[in-house]
């Protein structure tokens, strides 16, 4: 394109008037520069070109061709780029600036005689970008200067974009905030607002004057049962810590006594309970009142002592059965446990001194105890069962279950050695009654067992995101070492993680009567304003093969009428498969289900009745005041006909009712009997109550072994330490021998594990883990191509 005075008067161009910023190459090898360029774009039939002055001779450009290359001007060392329909006309180089500039007026765009707007003043950009390069036409040459406005100039089309998507990306993220809060406000405002209006009300126009607290939280726990039955509001305070931690500062003494509702209410109900003088995993409180088949006489036993810490109390002289007489010369008649129990608690550091009678000792005896912070121990028992097993008892997952177990398995492993000089042969891990704690602790000792890299549990929820804990320490165990779980029914939540990971990994064999209690659910603590607390249930526990450990599933009741205030609970009936690491089948359903099955000893309904009424406490305090405690103790058939009669004479005084179990039964079918009118038929029931109480008495004799063994461990409770009361009781317990002989056994254990099967022994020779592989934890069965699985390692 050749452009001269004439032509340049003619041409049309591009419609926007423009001053850009570009790079020039020159004729001799085409180098690169930054340039200022002035050009004009003018749309065809839009704009003329005028000029008045210079004009760039025709001779001085050469057409090279296509846009990229454009028009080079070889004495001018400028460009005019081109193509099919833009001509910006440039000036540029050294020459120019220093001969040609002062010759050379700047091009303007003048508008054509039509109706078309100026796009420029609808662009604030593109007027901006003018303004500019205007600017810099009038300003002295500086190249510091014309770089920076260069490149701010540059930036400008970046900067619409940039703005353009910022301003979108706060409208898309504040919606997504706030939307969702804006529709839960709309769905929660009006029950809010009625129960605010509700409780107003009542407040100014009933009656009677109400404690609205009380409504309140009267109305908040009928919510919460409606869900499930461990959704609840509470108050914060020591207890939730001390559980937690299983931590609390005190002396170390379970104590027994009546509750303040049951002294309160003393001439209606009597009530027994429980409690420990600082932690509420060691309190239970049990309303035996409540329970068919005991009749308590009306207590006058005062507190007295039901268990002694070892390293604390019980090193002081404390020992079960001991009655509290004073606190810190403070006497205790007529007030309840809890109350004695905080007494008894205090600064870590400071002494409380204590006065008590003892059964069999003459006169008051006393002692001052340090208190300090006391460690409930998880690990109740570690002991040899034989020279190469091991066993150990664990009772609950506080923060420091891990640390205790593990440094229990050494201790056994280093009793071994000096034994025998050879390794641990098996070990049994006791988990019957265990109630569960914390996630934390299950995981950190499911992780002394499971191989490297195993996954041991994983929960998911509605609101709750899907995690998954993986094993990432070596296993404590040798590969010789046969690992064995026992379960009973009481085995709950955190232990049954556990039992979960050990069986799915194939890392030992689940000993049982049956399957765990089925408690497979999170909660959430919620702290809420006023030291309050809402501990909600958020998602459920899977194990690895992808089980649900949740036997119960709770749906949400409530509702105006009295019937529809509780959840709605139903078991879990259809079962699916799920595949252990070696490939063994399990079910789901609730809860572990043992491996191998062995039957536990089960109470008669006399021991059970002579238990709850506390017919073998009180005989071993009989027993005491005229007996004392040898090496070679045993419950002889003369004191075991003492026992006898001392139960049957409290029968005779009716504190207990030994048929009582059967009564509730009995008392509905006299009253169907008694509206019918069946007049005969009633008085041989009567005959049945009397036979009843025959066969009862037959049963002292029957299950005579049973009961003698729990008379023994309630005297020697008075004398020894629990953990010496548990090894004597692991000697005669039937699930511990069968364990002991699966250990000793020669390819059962393996067989139980399908360690037999060739795959698994190939696996064993290479030396592959067991559980390395990632099973899906979103449905059951073995892992398939294309299924969504956890990643996520903790």
């Amino acid at each position: 394109m050749i452009l001269n005075r004439e032509s340049m008067s003619s041409w049309c161009h591009d419609k926007h008037s423009i001053r850009s910023i570009g790079r020039v190459r020159n004729d001799r090898g085409y180098k690169r520069h930054n340039v200022r360029i002035l050009a004009s774009l003018y749309l065809i039939s839009s704009y003329v070109v005028q000029c008045d002055g210079y004009v760039i001779p025709p001779s001085e450009f050469l057409n090279r061709g296509n846009a990229r290359v454009g028009l080079i001007s070889s004495r001018y060392k400028g460009v005019i780029s081109h193509s099919s329909r833009y001509y910006p006309v440039i000036r540029s180089s050294p020459y120019y600036q220093s001969a040609v500039r002062p010759q050379l007026p700047t091009l303007q765009a003048k508008k054509s005689n039509n109706n078309d707007d100026d796009d420029s003043s609808k662009n604030p950009f593109e007027s901006l970008k003018f303004k500019i390069q205007s600017t810099l036409e009038k300003i002295p040459e500086n190249p510091a200067v014309i770089k920076i406005v260069t490149t701010f100039s540059n930036i400008l089309p970046m900067l619409k974009v940039t703005l353009v998507s910022f301003s979108l990306g706060i409208i898309v993220t504040l919606s997504t905030i706030f939307i969702p809060l804006l529709s839960a406000h709309d769905k929660l405002e009006q029950p809010v607002t009625l129960f605010e209006t509700i409780l107003a009300d009542l407040d100014r126009g009933y009656v009677e004057e109400v404690n609205t607290k009380k409504l309140f939280e009267t109305g908040v726990s009928a919510m919460l049962r409606s869900l499930d039955p461990y959704t609840e509001y509470y108050e914060v305070g020591g207890d939730v810590t001390e559980t937690i931690s299983g931590k609390y500062a005190g002396i170390g003494l379970v104590i027994s006594g009546e509750t303040r509702d049951a002294l309160d209410k003393r001439e209606k109900e009597v009530s027994n309970s429980v409690v420990d003088d600082g932690d509420d995993d060691d309190v239970t409180i049990r309303n035996l009142d409540d329970e068919p088949g005991v009749i308590v006489r009306k207590p006058n036993k005062g507190i007295r002592v039901v268990n002694a810490f070892e390293g604390y109390a019980y090193e002081y002289g404390m020992r079960v059965g001991d009655k509290l007489l004073t606190v810190d010369s403070k006497p205790i008649n007529g007030k309840s446990v809890e109350e004695v129990r905080n007494m008894l608690r205090g600064e870590p550091g400071t002494d409380v001194t204590i006065r008590f009678l003892r059964d069999g000792v003459n006169g008051e005896q006393e002692v001052t105890i340090p208190r300090r912070v006391v460690k409930i121990r998880d690990v109740k028992c570690a002991s040899l069962v034989n020279d190469d097993v091991g066993y150990v008892q664990l009772m609950g997952f506080s923060q420091d279950a891990g640390i205790e177990t593990r440094q229990a398995i050494y201790a056994l492993q280093d009793a071994v050695v000096e034994k025998t000089g050879g390794e641990m042969k098996g070990l049994i891990l006791d988990l019957r009654n265990n109630p569960g704690g914390l996630l934390t602790s299950a995981v950190d000792i499911s992780s002394l067992f499971v191989p490297t890299n195993s996954d041991i549990v994983s929960a998911r929820g509605r609101g709750f995101p899907g995690i998954l804990y993986r094993s990432r320490a070596t296993p404590i165990l040798s590969p010789n070492t046969k690992l064995i779980v026992l379960t009973n029914s009481n085995t709950a939540s955190a232990a049954e993680i556990v039992s979960g990971a050990v069986q799915d990994s194939d890392a030992g064999v689940i000993i049982g009567a049956g399957r765990t209690f089925g408690k497979g659910l999170v909660q959430n603590v919620e702290e809420l304003p006023f030291d309050t607390a809402l501990k909600f249930t958020v998602a459920k526990y899977y194990t690895p093969s992808g089980r649900c450990i949740q036997s119960t599933n709770y749906k949400e009741g409530g509702g105006l009428k009295e019937t529809d205030g509780k959840y709605i609970a139903e078991k879990v009936k259809v079962q699916q498969t799920f595949y252990t690491q070696n490939g063994r089948e399990v079910k789901d359903g609730g809860g572990i289900e043992a491996d191998f099955i062995v039957d536990a000893e089960k109470a008669s309904a006399l021991e059970v009745t002579l238990l709850r009424a506390g017919v073998f406490s009180d005989f071993a305090a009989e027993w005491s005041k005229n007996n004392v405690l040898t090496d070679q103790f045993s419950v002889s058939e003369s004191t075991y006909k003492d026992f006898v009669n001392f139960a049957m004479q409290k029968q005779k005084n009716k504190d207990i009712q030994l048929e009582a179990i059967y009564t509730p039964s009995l008392d509905r079918l006299s009253k169907i009997l008694t509206e019918s009118g069946y007049k005969r038929t009633e008085k041989e029931l009567k005959t049945i109550q009397t036979s009843i109480m025959k066969e009862i008495e037959n049963d002292f004799y029957k299950y005579r072994k049973d009961i003698k063994e729990d008379i023994s461990q309630n005297i020697l409770a008075r004398y020894l330490p629990d953990s010496m009361l548990i090894e004597r009781g692991v000697k005669s317990d039937p699930q511990v021998q069968a364990a002991i002989k699966l250990i000793r056994s020669d390819g059962k254990y393996d067989k139980l594990l399908a360690r037999d099967t060739e795959a698994a022994k190939a696996k064993l020779r290479r030396g592959d883990d067991l559980g390395t592989s990632t099973l899906n934890t979103a449905r059951g069965g073995a892992p398939e191509k294309g299924d969504i699985k956890l990643k996520l390692n903790w």
